[in-house]
């Protein structure tokens, strides 16, 4: 079953970006981001990171990857199938 992640993009820091990490196509541009879904939520409750990915050449060099927002997964809340008072 799938699920939903609610994340935000820290839009400020797209300036940091450099150029050549942007793809241009027809009719828009793009830009490569890496998602990491980590099982344990870090000190304010997200489980998710959002970085742009560094090239083999960066990795190797040890440049740390730019840093674009974080998440959650939405969990929908079911009832518990106690009464609410409603008839249905």
């Amino acid at each position: 079953m799938g699920f939903t992640i609610n994340a935000k993009l820290k839009v400020n820091l797209l300036k940091e970006v450099p150029t050549e990490k942007i793809y241009v196509g027809k009719k828009h541009k793009y830009l490569a981001v890496n998602i990491y879904v980590n099982d344990e939520p870090d000190q304010y409750g997200n489980t998710v990171s959002i970085t742009v990915p560094n090239t083999k050449e960066e990795r190797d060099a040890g440049k740390k990857p730019i840093y674009l927002g974080e998440g959650k997964k939405y969990v929908e809340k079911v009832s518990s199938g106690e009464d609410d008072g409603f008839p249905f």
